[in-house]
């Protein structure tokens, strides 16, 4: 079952205009210093109906258990309020945040070395983050 590679610990390796992506979400200076400077470790359960996740940092800690393709209220790292939903599609794990007349997409897929790759698109910004399993 594809769901079951994303279960697993995984640690950052590379980020790629992440800062670009805060920004154009509205996150300001000093949140995006310290999310730019963090390296969360990620944990994750997925069984292909519920999604399970613990980010760990010397910042901050955030889980969540969702099932998939049900909305849930949703207050993010950065402070907003959104109306988020998980949803599996084509083996990849996509979850859309609405608020405030804005929708950003941050997706998450195995790449073919076996790594958690996180896509973060925010209209024309999209930014991307690389994980490898511990």
């Amino acid at each position: 079952m594809a769901a079951e590679k994303f279960n697993g610990t995984w640690k950052i390796v590379e980020s790629q205009k992440f800062d670009d992506y805060m920004k154009a979400i509205g996150v300001g200076f000093a949140m995006r210093t310290a999310g730019n400077a963090t390296k969360p470790v990620l944990t994750i359960t997925f069984d292909g109906s519920t999604f399970e996740y613990k980010s760990v940092s010397s910042f901050k800690t955030i889980t969540g258990k969702h099932p998939i393709g049900e909305e849930f209220d949703e207050k993010t790292p950065d402070g907003r309020e959104c109306k988020s939903v998980i949803n599996f599609v084509d083996n990849k794990l996509v979850r859309t945040q609405k608020w405030n007349g804005n929708v950003t997409t941050i997706s998450r897929h195995i790449n073919s070395k076996g790594q958690l790759v996180m896509d973060l698109v925010y209209g024309k910004v999209k930014a991307y983050k690389i994980y490898n399993k511990q």
